[in-house]
């Protein structure tokens, strides 16, 4: 017998068998669990690309609405809280739009002007008391929103400074001075806290000036600067069109009385009435009916 002879177990085959039996049932029985385990996995990782993918749409789309409202000539405070309400969570659009807006609203109440007026007069334009209670209001609203939303977070620190100082210069408006001191005060503190020092300063300089009216100078617009973005204003080429050309030639004056003579007046008034007629000959060149000369 020889060595591989001597290898062979009797009953080898069977124990094999066995062994692949039990592969059989185990894959039976676990399987479908498995595969269910994959797929939940896979489909999950998918699922959260595509809301990944939403969610950078839903930013973008955001911050382009935002821009779009904000680069118009006179942005309306009610369309940059529609968009703070829709866009409620995305990044920080809603804080952007309700701090712009706020600022709206504080700008009418300090000009008196409706920030939504199109197309009309002045006096249409002009804010009533009610109107500028109205603003202060909704100004004062906006801000304590913002700073509701973000007290306590420090990526969020700089908004919070903003509605802080928004918040004081409501209440200076309505003429609460103590409300604003504390105001003031309180935005010196964030902005110390976040690390602006260069805002704490001008907190603490407005808190302690609140309620003093300094000397205001009011210039007229056309001793302010042109901003590179403004035409040239129009007198000024008038009036390089008028150094140009020169004054306006008016009716030539006589000299001697002061009136005014036209062209053939003034040509009249250059000859002399002393000079000799064309028919009449020069006296003493021998010529006419006369008589003739001694020589």
């Amino acid at each position: 017998m020889d060595e591989r002879q001597a290898q062979i177990k009797e009953g080898a085959g069977l124990e094999e068998s066995r062994v692949n039996q039990e592969l059989l049932d185990f894959l039976q029985k676990w399987s479908t669990p498995v595969l269910l385990v994959i797929a939940i996995i896979s489909g999950s990782y998918f699922l959260y690309n595509q809301y990944q993918v939403r969610q950078i749409r839903k930013k973008d789309d955001a911050f382009a609405q935002l821009g779009n409202i904000e680069s118009s000539a006179s942005p309306s405070p009610f369309s940059l809280t529609a968009i703070a309400d829709e866009f409620d969570g995305v990044a920080s659009v809603s804080e952007l739009a309700l701090l712009r807006a706020a600022e709206i609203h504080l700008n009418a109440v300090r000009s008196g002007i409706d920030p939504t007026a199109e197309d009309i007069t002045a006096e249409e334009a002009q804010l009533s008391e009610e109107d500028i209670a109205f603003h202060r209001e909704q100004a004062g609203t906006y801000y304590q929103r913002v700073a509701d939303r973000v007290a306590g977070d420090a990526g969020r620190g700089l908004f919070a400074i903003n509605a802080a100082f928004g918040l004081a210069a409501v209440a200076e408006s309505a003429g609460d001075l103590e409300l604003a001191r504390e105001r003031y005060t309180k935005a010196e503190s964030l902005a110390t806290e976040h690390g602006f020092t260069p805002l704490a300063t001008v907190a603490a300089d407005l808190g302690s000036s609140v309620g003093e009216a300094g000397d205001v100078t009011l210039y007229e617009r056309e001793d302010l600067p042109r901003m590179p973005f403004e035409p040239e204003p129009l007198e000024s080429s008038i009036e390089v069109i008028d150094d140009a050309v020169g004054p306006e030639a008016g009716p030539e004056t006589d000299p001697e009385n002061g009136s005014e003579v036209g062209p053939e007046a003034a040509a009249d008034a250059e000859t002399p009435d002393s000079a000799p007629a064309d028919d009449e000959p020069a006296e003493g060149d021998g010529s006419g009916d006369g008589e003739p000369s001694d020589g």
